[in-house]
């Protein structure tokens, strides 16, 4: 596969994910787990490792959706091209 269209193709999905990542959170957090948030911040006041300030402030859904959605596209498009690369290197097949 030409490195072209392997990154081609792995960017199109890490759109795809990148755009569902916020739902996949929002899903997650209210639906699944719907007491995360309020568990860490007294885990985290609790054992003395952050404030009550920084707890509930690292430790809330816009956040989470923030950081799942950055993740998903730095993540995806580091394996498109990495993957692409790969590939490209693989004979053709006749």
């Amino acid at each position: 596969m030409p490195f072209k269209e392997g990154l081609i193709s792995g960017l199109f999905l890490t759109f795809v994910i990148t755009i569902l990542s916020p739902a996949s959170q929002l899903i997650t957090s209210l639906i699944v787990v719907p007491d995360y948030f309020d568990k860490m911040i007294a885990y985290s006041v609790a054992t003395g490792k952050m404030t009550l300030e920084a707890a509930e402030a690292a430790f809330n859904l816009g956040n989470y959706v923030l950081i799942s959605t950055l993740f998903a596209a730095g993540a995806g498009i580091a394996t498109s091209v990495l993957m692409a690369g790969l590939l490209a290197l693989l004979p053709a097949k006749k």
